[in-house]
């Protein structure tokens, strides 16, 4: 439904849920599901891999104000992240 406001943005959510049900039926709420879910698993394992390696090469814990260091590599690891997914999330949204 995310994806559907995002393209029809007159809509609201209670139109859209109608709309969908009403065209494509239950099944047509669940259709990007397994991409979704597939684009997750990449997004989260680099997320986490990026972090962890940023950490070691930053040492967030010898440094002043440790925890900005540590919210720093995190916010580069989402970025990064998010940038190797979007290709996924596009195809997600055309969907």
């Amino acid at each position: 439904m995310k994806q559907r406001l995002q393209l029809c943005k007159h809509l609201t959510a209670v139109q859209c849920f109608k709309d969908i049900i009403h065209e494509e039926g239950l099944r047509g709420l669940y259709r990007s599901y397994p991409l979704t879910v597939s684009m997750n698993i990449p997004f989260a394992s680099c997320v986490v891999c990026c972090n962890e390696n940023l950490k070691t090469v930053v040492r967030p814990w010898e440094r002043q104000y440790s925890y900005l260091w540590y919210f720093l590599c995190a916010g580069i690891a989402g970025g990064l992240a998010g940038l190797i997914t979007n290709p996924l999330d596009v195809v997600k949204t055309r969907l």
